[in-house]
């Protein structure tokens, strides 16, 4: 643990809410990147908001690797971007895209194969798809930082 100007606090002094939320989330990455199971996952967050001290806080986290960080303004690590590697919404997506297009163009066929009107779900479904598959759409990321209303960011 350290304070904001980089030095080391004494182990024996008190700990506030928000070290203990800092370290609460270093433990959930942690978990999140396969570090710890949730069994001691668990276990750690009950330690870490039952601690008091910094030297508690520091015992939780003293075997978890130390995160990397990044320099300031420097771009953050990409995420898997192909389908197949990671794009959830694109591996949800693609079985019922194919399937209710293959039923429609069913009906289609079965009512006189006239205007090819699936053509529209087909497009306007596969564009959606298509973004999700280049990561052009990523949950969560809706402009909004977690614990920031509208005007807690910077020039609000």
């Amino acid at each position: 643990m350290t304070t904001g100007w980089g030095e080391r606090p004494q182990a024996d002094l008190r700990a506030s809410d928000v070290d203990r939320d800092r370290v609460a989330d270093r433990v959930r990455q942690q978990c999140a990147e396969g570090h710890i199971t949730l069994d001691e996952l668990s276990e750690m967050l009950a330690r870490t908001y039952a601690s008091r001290t910094y030297g508690e806080l520091d015992e939780i986290v003293r075997n978890l690797p130390v995160p990397v960080r990044t320099a300031p303004g420097a771009p953050a690590p990409s995420e898997p971007r192909l389908p197949g590697d990671g794009s959830l919404w694109w591996r949800i997506g693609l079985g019922p895209y194919l399937v209710i297009n293959a039923m429609l163009i069913v009906i289609w066929a079965l009512t006189g194969a006239g205007y090819f009107w699936p053509i529209w779900p087909i497009l306007g479904w596969g564009a959606g798809l298509a973004l999700a598959a280049v990561g052009g759409h990523k949950p969560g990321a809706h402009g909004h930082h977690r614990g920031q209303g509208r005007s807690g960011g910077p020039g609000g």
